[in-house]
């Protein structure tokens, strides 16, 4: 319903399949639109790709969902991974990462992570969240699963020879 209202709207353009790359001063914006990327290569447009240069009066930043590392000393380390990385390895290509795992968040998606962890037979000793209050249906997943839950903590540092064996952890003042 609200596609089909946008569409009707003489003042507004729908760019689907759109990556707007940069926001640039006195509300320049650029915007990648893929016009046939995603089209068997017999279908595709003359015209695959096109650069939109944009000023607008005003711009909303939207960008939904997008997982970003966690910074603390170390965190460049093999086997850290970002948790949407070791739900890939788990669900899509069957491999688990590591056998025991060490999770650090700062919303409830690292949660579903560490079900699939469990589900595929691995072991979560410890799920850190920087939030200060926690609940949730998943969270209360996860710790009836038997995972430990620190909820205003932050993951400061790794340590360990040839494999990560520790995370240092701190707890995070209210401020």
């Amino acid at each position: 319903n609200t596609l089909t209202a946008l569409r009707k709207m003489p003042d507004v353009t729908l760019l689907t399949r759109a990556t707007a790359f940069g926001h640039y001063d006195h509300n320049y914006v650029g915007i990648l639109v893929r016009e046939g990327d995603h089209l068997p290569v017999k279908q595709q447009p003359k015209i695959r790709q096109r650069l939109w240069h944009v000023r607008a009066r005003q711009v909303l930043h939207a960008q939904g969902a997008i997982e970003r590392h966690l910074v603390f000393s170390n965190n460049d380390r093999p086997g850290i991974m970002m948790a949407s990385a070791v739900s890939s390895y788990v669900n899509r290509f069957g491999v688990l990462p590591g056998k025991q795992t060490v999770i650090f968040t700062n919303n409830d998606s690292a949660y579903h992570t560490a079900l699939d962890i469990i589900d595929a037979g691995g072991k979560v000793a410890l799920l850190v969240d920087s939030r200060h209050s926690l609940a949730g249906e998943v969270i209360n997943a996860v710790r009836e699963k038997g995972v430990e839950v620190v909820n205003g903590y932050a993951v400061v540092d790794t340590s360990g020879r040839k494999r990560i064996a520790r995370a240092k952890i701190m707890r995070l003042d209210a401020d």
